[in-house]
């Protein structure tokens, strides 16, 4: 079917690895424009900028579109 329940993104933070998830079948990721994944989970080493997440259905219909800006830690 198509997806039943998502969960916000990013999910978790483990290190730097940001670990997304979505319960669904078909489900594609994106990840500005270009796909990241494809299935339940995706992982990204984030980089600085405006990053755009997008999921789509087993119909390429984009179902989730959220952005994320990545800024650059100075370190102490």
């Amino acid at each position: 079917g198509d997806l039943r329940e998502l969960h916000s993104c990013p999910i978790r933070r483990s290190s730097d690895l940001v670990l997304l998830q979505a319960e669904g079948s078909g489900i594609r990721w994106l990840l500005d424009g270009k796909p990241l994944a494809a299935g339940n989970r995706a992982s990204w080493l984030p980089w600085p900028g405006r990053h755009q997440f997008q999921l789509t259905n087993q119909r390429g219909e984009v179902v989730l579109s959220c952005l994320r800006t990545v800024l650059l830690k100075n370190k102490p």
